[in-house]
């Protein structure tokens, strides 16, 4: 089948996005190997269920919806993720995605969600399914930062030794979102899923009004992000957030 065929096929997801941000751009490694991004984002907000007060307060994807086309975008994405064959489509538009001259000879970074999050369990699980379908894969990166902990937390034993394989692995790179507004409910909990899965970051954003306290550096290797003094500005200078 040809790729023309391939993405006029109901299983092609459309809104799936081939290019990441201003902040995520396509890189070459010292190695040679060519990075490049694809997104899958939803609505902002709405699709949020663990939002932070600062994080409904502060949302820079929020802000991109006033454009059209990304608002339609994400509420196509929306509702294909509710369909019961949406991880057998998104397995189908990734390997279309590496038939193209874009991505056949490179490393493709999935951000899913710079806008919007697992907004319920079963979605969640869809997506672990498209996880557990390229475990061992040496081309690909799925990478997302999230405040839905109770997901993770309530894998079974059989699935934590899964996630713990493809967290190590650099298949998937999860970061747990936290602010000054968090809870310190999830606060416990991404400690919780911290200490089971090694390789899972912790992220950590702090108000604008303490920016200027902050001596802004490049990297980060703090041992307590809550304490942490090395960030970066963000875009529309509203949060500082660490780098990990």
């Amino acid at each position: 089948m040809t790729i023309k065929a391939r993405k006029e096929s109901t299983m092609y997801i459309k809104s799936f996005i081939h290019k990441g941000n201003a902040k995520l751009a396509d890189y070459t490694a010292e190695d040679g190997t060519e990075y490049r991004y694809a997104q899958f984002n939803l609505p902002a907000k709405k699709t949020c269920p663990y939002a932070s007060k600062n994080c409904l307060k502060f949302c820079y994807a929020k802000r991109d919806e006033r454009y059209k086309s990304v608002r339609n975008n994400r509420l196509v994405s929306f509702e294909l993720s509710k369909a019961d064959d949406f991880a057998e489509a998104m397995i189908y538009t990734i390997e279309t995605a590496f038939m193209t001259k874009r991505y056949s000879n490179a490393h493709m970074i999935l951000r899913i969600h710079e806008s919007g999050d697992y907004y319920n369990n079963l979605y969640f699980k869809k997506w672990f399914e498209v996880f557990k379908h390229y475990e061992g894969a040496k081309n690909l990166t799925f990478c997302f930062y999230t405040k839905c902990f109770d997901y993770i937390l309530n894998l079974s034993e059989e699935e934590q030794a899964i996630f713990d394989r493809l967290t190590k692995s650099g298949l998937v790179a999860c970061s747990l979102s936290l602010d000054e507004s968090s809870t310190a409910e999830q606060v416990i909990k991404a400690i919780k899923i911290k200490a089971r899965y090694s390789n899972v970051n912790i992220y950590y954003a702090i108000d604008e009004k303490k920016i200027d306290t902050i001596a802004h550096d490049e990297v980060c290797d703090c041992k307590d992000c809550a304490k942490c003094a090395k960030c970066v500005k963000t875009s529309g200078k509203t949060v500082a957030c660490a780098i990990h």
